[in-house]
This record gives C-alpha cells, sequence and structure tokens, in this order.
C-alpha cells in the first residue's frame, strides 16, 4: 500500500494475526484498525488480501511478516470479499466515466455472457447488501478522480458538478413556479373577459330588444332574439 512502510505493514499482519486468534471477524479488525491509523478500512482489506496471497506463494515473506499457516483459510474464505471490492470499483469508475453498468460489466466478463449475468447479479446483491462499501469506494474514487457516481441516487457528486445540478434544479423549479402562476393569471384574465363579454352581450341585447327599430325586427323573426 502506498506509504505502507515493511514496520507498519508487520504490525498491521501482526494486529489482524492476533484478532484472528481471538476469533474476531476481519471486517471488525478492519475497522478497528483503520479507527487506529486513519487508513480507510476498505484500503487495509485490499492491502491485506494481497499480502497475504503474496505470503502465501513467498515462504520468506511470510517468515518476514509471521505470517501464520492459520491464516490462508482465511484468506481464502475471504478472497470473493476482494473480488466483490474489485468488481465494484470498476463498475463505479465505469459510471463516473459515463459508461452503463451493462458496458461495464460486459468489458470485465469479456463479452462472456455467462459471466456477465454473474457479475451483474452479484453487483446488484453488493448495492442491497453492502451500502457502507459501495459508498465508501464511491468515496475514495471521487477523492482520487474528483468525481464518482452514488448508484442509489444515479447521479455524480462532486463538488462542481454538484453546484451546478443544484443550480440548474433551482432554476428550473423557478421557471415552472413562474410559468404557473402566469397560467393562474392568464385563466383569471380569460374569466373575467368572458364576464365582461356576457355584460355587454345582455346589455346590446336589452338596448336592441326596447327599440323600435329592433322592436319591428323582432316581429319579423317572431320574437326570436338570437336572429341579433
Amino acid at each position: 500500500m502506498k506509504g505502507f512502510s515493511d514496520t507498519e505493514t508487520k504490525k498491521f499482519i501482526t494486529f489482524v494475526k492476533n484478532g484472528i486468534l481471538e476469533g474476531k471477524d476481519l471486517t471488525k479488525l478492519f475497522k478497528e484498525y483503520s479507527q487506529i491509523s486513519g487508513r480507510a478500512q476498505g484500503s487495509l482489506r485490499n492491502y491485506y488480501y494481497k499480502t497475504v496471497k503474496k505470503c502465501k506463494e513467498d515462504s520468506k515473506l511470510k517468515s518476514k511478516l509471521g505470517v501464520s499457516e492459520k491464516m490462508y483459510p482465511v484468506f481464502i474464505k475471504t478472497f470473493n470479499e476482494s473480488e466483490e471490492e474489485d468488481l465494484l470499483r470498476e463498475v463505479l469508475i465505469g459510471l463516473s466515466s459515463g459508461k452503463s453498468v451493462r458496458h461495464t460489466i460486459c468489458k470485465l466478463a469479456n463479452d462472456n455472457e455467462s459471466l456477465a449475468l454473474r457479475y451483474q447479479n452479484k453487483y446488484r446483491n453488493l448495492l442491497k447488501d453492502k451500502r457502507d462499501l459501495v459508498l465508501s469506494l464511491a468515496s475514495n474514487i471521487k477523492d482520487k478522480n474528483g468525481n464518482a457516481v452514488n448508484p442509489y441516487k444515479n447521479t455524480v457528486f462532486s463538488e462542481e458538478r454538484g453546484s451546478i445540478e443544484s443550480e440548474i434544479d433551482f432554476l428550473v423549479k423557478k421557471l415552472f413556479l413562474k410559468i404557473k402562476q402566469e397560467n393562474i393569471e392568464l385563466k383569471q384574465k380569460v374569466l373575467a373577459l368572458e364576464k365582461e363579454n356576457k355584460k355587454l352581450k345582455d346589455v346590446f341585447k336589452k338596448r336592441m330588444k326596447d327599440s323600435s327599430v329592433s322592436k319591428d325586427f323582432f316581429k319579423e323573426k317572431n320574437g326570436d332574439i338570437s336572429a341579433i
């Protein structure tokens, strides 16, 4: 891990080893060491898996770090967690680059439909069951690349993008309210004009009906005022 000295690596591995012997699970140990060291929990998890894997293949490194044989089954058991993290990271990076989940997963699976389906199902389950991990990875990607996708909102959350989107939302809402108010005022004006028009028609009809010329006219039309 970047900035991880040999001394700190040994200290970290020893911490995890002792925790395993005490019956603690890796997730809890990574969280505890994260609080002690100030390093990201996901980064510690990734580093642990890679280090233990190297120790399994390199006896000198195994001896140097004091890795126990009992740690290998733990690594094998939890290796899928590392794969899960890798899958999440790749999909989130793809999304932050404007690619779809399907496109990113197909690329990861080398267009193998069966494998792509497995990745897709796994990704969906991770979104549902490991929200903290998803958001932690998204935050790490944001720190590194300047933006990242929050898959729960399907939006990009970077400070600049977030500011722009907030401003656009405000302007859209403001415009909507303005249009809504204008429509209300327009309807009121139409109703007022209709009332005024009806009033003028009634006055006109009354005057026409009372005039001597119109009386002769209505006689010819049998009193039908609609003939006006």
